[in-house]
C-alpha cells in the first residue's frame, strides 16, 4: 500500500539518525513537530516540565494537550498515512493521547522506531519502554536484532544513519576519538586511555558525566565533561581523526553510531563489539575487535592508510518508507 509517511519528531533534530526523514526530501515524506514550537525560552522550558515524565504522574492528559501538536496536522481523509515516532518523540507522548487520536483517524497507522537498546542503562529508555508494548503501535521497528526477537518488535536492519555532508572536520588531527556518556564504562575507558597516551597516540577523548562534580576520570588524566555534545561538534572530530574507539555499554548487543561513522566517513574502527564481522562493509584491516585494553595494538591505531569501504547509501533511514509499504 502507498501510505504518505509524516515524521513526528521530537525538541530537537537527532542528528544523524533521521537526518533524511526530517529533510523533507521525499515526494511522500513530511516532517511535522510532535510538540508546539515555542522560541520564547521561558515557553520552551515550560514545555519540557509538561512533557517530562518525571511530572507525568501529576500532569493530566488535558493539560499535557496544550504542547501536544498533532492536532495541528492537517489530514486529508482519502490517503492512508503512516506516522513515524523516534523514541526521543514517545518519551514526551502519553499513549491515551495518541490512541484518542488514531480513533479520530482511522487512516493512521503508527511505527515506534528505536536506536537504543532495550536492555541498556539508558536514562532515556526508562521513560520509554513501557509504552512499546502498548496496542496503539501497528509496528515496533528496532535497530537491534536481539530485542526484535526477543520482544515479537520488527528488525530495522542498518537503516537508520544518515551521511551529512556539510559540515568540515576539526582543525586538529588526532590518532584516536572517543565520545560517550560514561554509564558504567569508566574502566574501560580509564585503561584505553592510559595505554594510549603512553604509547604517544594522539588521544581526543570526550566522556561526558553531567552527574558527577569530578573533574577528572578517576586514576586518569582525563577531563570529564559535564554536558552534552552537539552531533555537529562529534562529525568534526569524527572526520579529523585517524581511528574511532567504539566501547559499547552493558546490554548493548548492537553497533553504535560509531561503527556507521567509520564505512561512512572511511575510518579505522576499534570496537569492543565481537558482532561487527558480520556486519556490511566489515574489513578486517581496517576494523579491530578487543576485549581489553591489552588487546590494543597502539601502532595500528596511529599508522595512516588509504581506507575505502565502498560505502553505498545502505544506512539512509529512507529505505524505513519501502519497509513499511506492506505493513
Amino acid at each position: 500500500m502507498k501510505y504518505k509517511y509524516i515524521f513526528i519528531n521530537p525538541f530537537e533534530e537527532w542528528g544523524p539518525w533521521f537526518y533524511e526523514l526530517q529533510s523533507e526530501e521525499h515526494e511522500n515524506l513530511t516532517n511535522f513537530p510532535g510538540f508546539k514550537v515555542f522560541h520564547n525560552n521561558k515557553l520552551k522550558y515550560l514545555e519540557y516540565l509538561i512533557v517530562s515524565e518525571r511530572l507525568g504522574k501529576r500532569i493530566t492528559t488535558p493539560f499535557k494537550r496544550l504542547v501536544y501538536n498533532l492536532n495541528n496536522l492537517r489530514l486529508n481523509d482519502s490517503e492512508q498515512y503512516f506516522f513515524l515516532l523516534p523514541s526521543a518523540t514517545i518519551w514526551g507522548m502519553r499513549m491515551d493521547y495518541l490512541e484518542a487520536y488514531k480513533r479520530r483517524h482511522d487512516n493512521v497507522k503508527y511505527a515506534a522506531i528505536l536506536i537504543d537498546s532495550f536492555h541498556a542503562k539508558s536514562p532515556h529508555m526508562n521513560h520509554v519502554r513501557e509504552k512499546l508494548f502498548s496496542t496503539v503501535w501497528d509496528v515496533v521497528l528496532t535497530f537491534d536484532q536481539r530485542d526484535a526477537q526477543e520482544f515479537g518488535f520488527r528488525w530495522l536492519g542498518y537503516s537508520y544513519y544518515s551521511e551529512i555532508k556539510n559540515i568540515e572536520a576539526y582543525d586538529k588531527q588526532s590518532d584516536l576519538y572517543y565520545v560517550g556518556y560514561l554509564k558504567g564504562r569508566e574502566k574501560t575507558i580509564g585503561e584505553i586511555y592510559n595505554k594510549m597516551m603512553q604509547a604517544h597516540i594522539n588521544c581526543d577523548f570526550c566522556v561526558v558525566d553531567p552527574d558527577t562534580e569530578k573533574q577528572t576520570l578517576p586514576n586518569t588524566s582525563l577531563i570529564l565533561k559535564h554536558k552534552a555534545v552537539p552531533y555537529e561538534d562529534v562529525l568534526q572530530h569524527v572526520k579529523s581523526s585517524n581511528c574511532i574507539l567504539e566501547i559499547l555499554q552493558k546490554g548493548q548487543n548492537a553497533q553504535t553510531a560509531r561503527y556507521f561513522e567509520a564505512v561512512i566517513y572511511n575510518k579505522k574502527l576499534l570496537t569492543n563489539y565481537h558482532g561487527i564481522t558480520e556486519l556490511p562493509f566489515y574489513n578486517a584491516d581496517y576494523m579491530k575487535v578487543f576485549d581489553t585494553a591489552d588487546d590494543i595494538d597502539p601502532e595500528w591505531v596511529r599508522s595512516r592508510e588509504s581506507i575505502n569501504y565502498n560505502y553505498n547509501g545502505m544506512f539512509s533511514p529512507l529505505n524505513i518508507l519501502k519497509m513499511l509499504e506492506d505493513t
